[in-house]
């Protein structure tokens, strides 16, 4: 699995969507969904990607998570059509996330 250290900019590029015959298609619009802890309980992020010249791109922040696997999800609203998903690990070393609970 892919680990990313905490605090770091994830950067989600060159995505394109397919319609259901596998062609190619621009979508009016796509959205990169995160799913993470955040000080124990659950938060989702979307986000609005970016399309230029038929290819969508996204970043996000990852320095307010917690630790652990991280899900995302990229999907367009008209037409609809998934991307794809996956996770990763976000590491983080404990002393450097301060002691505050």
């Amino acid at each position: 699995m892919i680990e990313v250290t905490r605090g770091a900019l994830v950067e989600f590029y060159d995505c394109q969507f397919r319609d259901k015959d596998k062609n190619p298609t621009v979508p009016e619009s796509a959205l990169l969904r995160i799913s993470y802890l955040k000080r124990g309980c659950k938060a989702c992020d979307e986000i609005e990607m970016i399309g230029s010249n038929g290819l969508w791109s996204a970043t996000w922040d990852s320095s307010e998570a917690d630790p652990g696997n991280i899900y995302w999800f990229i999907e367009s609203t008209s037409p609809e059509a998934k991307v794809g998903q996956g996770q990763f690990r976000l590491v983080a070393n404990p002393a450097a996330m301060g002691c505050g609970c």
